[in-house]
C-alpha cells in the first residue's frame, strides 16, 4: 500500500522543474566539494532579505541553525530557556544536551505564542528565547504587535530566536515581514527560515539564519562543518528562488486544500485550530494514537499530539484533492466508535504520540 506522508508537513507537489533542471546540471560537478560560503545563494538572499550577506548563515535544515543558537547561548548547566508550549521539539531537546533547563510557557487558545506570559517567565538565568510564527504543531500565526512586544521585551543580553520555518505560508496568509521588527532590537536575535517547505526541497536540506549582526553570525559560522550544504542543495536553492511563480502556486493551492480540509473536519464536527501553514491541527474526542493507527491502516501517516489541554491531538499535513478525500472519509468512520479492523491490538501503524509539557 502507497502512503499518503501526511505526518510531516512535506509540500504536497514536486519542486519546480527549473530547480529540478538546475539540480541535474549541477550533478555534473559532483566530484567537486561545495562552496563553503555559499556565495551566489547568499547574494541571491541578500538582495531578497535587504539583510547583508555578512549576517546570513546558512544549514543543514534549518534545525542545524537551531542548534546552533542553543550552542551558543546555552554555556552552563542551569542556564534556562524559555519555549512555547506547544512548539518544535528540537529546541527543548538541544538545550537539554546543552545542560541547560526549558521553561515552557503554554500557548495562547488559539495556539499563537504567549507573548505577555514568555515575557514574565524570563528569569535571571535566561539566556535565549525561542518563538516561531507560524507556530509548529498549533499553524497559529503571531501578530505584527506580538512579534514587537517580545522583540522589546526580551532583555539585550538574551539571543532572541524567531523560528520561520513557515515564514513564506505566514506571508501568503496576511503576515507582515517581522525584519524591520527585529532590526528594532537592541539584543541579538536571529529569525531562522528553510527551503523545506513552500520551496519543496525538503530533501535537500537546507536552510538559513538572517541575523542581527555580523559578530553573531561569525558564532553561527564558527560551529558548522566544513562543507555542510552541499552543491545540489545550493544549486537546487538559488534556482528556486528565481522561480517566484511557483512558490507562489504552491502557496495559493495549499491555501484552498487547506480550506477544503478544514471545512471537511468542521462538518464531522471537529474544531481545527487556526493554521496559516501546510497543516491543520485538532482535539480529538479521543485517544488520537487509536485515530492514527486507523489512519494508518488505510495508508494514511498523521501525527499524535498532546498538550496541556489537548490531551488528543492531531496534526495532518495538506495534501492534494485527493489525499483530503482520503482522510475525510476515513476519519468519518474512525471518530464513530470502535468501528475499524483489528482495533485495540499493536499494528504497524502505532503511532507514537508526541507529548509537550509547561515545566
Amino acid at each position: 500500500m502507497t502512503s499518503r506522508r501526511l505526518h510531516l508537513n512535506e509540500a504536497a507537489i514536486a519542486p519546480s522543474p527549473s530547480v529540478v533542471a538546475a539540480m541535474q546540471r549541477a550533478l555534473a560537478d559532483a566530484n567537486r566539494y561545495p562552496d563553503n560560503d555559499p556565495a551566489a545563494l547568499t547574494q541571491a538572499l541578500s538582495r531578497q532579505t535587504a539583510i547583508p550577506g555578512s549576517r546570513i548563515v546558512f544549514g543543514n535544515g534549518s534545525s542545524e541553525v537551531l542548534v546552533h543558537a542553543v550552542q551558543i547561548a546555552i554555556r552552563a548547566a542551569g542556564d534556562e530557556a524559555v519555549i512555547p508550549v506547544p512548539s518544535f521539539p528540537l529546541y527543548e531537546k538541544e538545550v537539554g544536551l546543552q545542560g541547560g533547563r526549558t521553561v515552557g510557557v503554554p500557548t495562547r487558545p488559539d495556539g499563537a505564542p504567549d507573548v505577555p506570559a514568555m515575557l514574565a517567565a524570563i528569569g535571571p538565568r535566561c539566556r535565549i528565547v525561542f518563538a516561531a510564527t507560524p507556530n509548529n504543531p498549533t499553524g497559529a500565526l503571531m501578530s505584527q504587535d506580538a512579534v514587537e512586544r517580545l522583540a522589546a521585551g526580551v532583555p539585550d543580553d538574551v539571543l532572541l530566536v524567531l523560528d520561520e520555518a513557515y515564514y513564506e505560508f505566514g506571508r501568503h496568509a496576511g503576515a507582515k515581514d517581522n525584519l524591520a521588527v527585529l532590526s528594532r532590537r537592541k539584543g541579538a536575535w536571529i529569525a531562522t527560515r528553510t527551503f523545506s517547505k513552500a520551496h519543496a526541497l525538503a530533501g535537500l536540506r537546507l536552510g538559513y539564519g538572517l541575523t542581527g549582526t555580523a559578530r553573531l553570525a561569525d558564532e553561527f559560522r564558527r560551529r558548522r562543518a566544513n562543507f555542510h550544504v552541499n552543491h545540489i542543495a545550493q544549486s537546487g536553492a538559488l534556482a528556486a528562488l528565481a522561480d517566484d511563480a511557483y512558490v507562489h502556486a504552491l502557496l495559493d493551492a495549499n491555501a484552498r486544500e487547506r480550506s477544503r480540509l478544514i471545512m471537511g473536519l468542521q462538518d464531522l464536527g471537529l474544531e481545527p485550530l487556526p493554521s496559516a501553514t501546510n497543516f491543520v491541527t485538532m482535539p480529538l474526542p479521543r485517544a488520537a494514537a487509536e485515530i492514527v493507527e486507523g489512519l494508518g491502516a488505510q495508508g494514511i501517516l498523521a501525527m499524535a499530539l498532546q498538550w496541556p489541554g489537548m490531551p488528543h491531538g492531531l496534526r495532518i499535513s495538506v495534501g492534494t484533492a485527493d489525499d483530503t478525500a482520503a482522510v475525510l472519509a476515513a476519519l468519518a468512520t474512525l471518530l464513530r466508535p470502535r468501528t475499524w479492523p483489528g482495533f485495540g491490538r499493536p499494528s504497524a501503524h502505532s503511532a507514537e504520540v508526541i507529548s509537550f509539557a509547561a515545566k
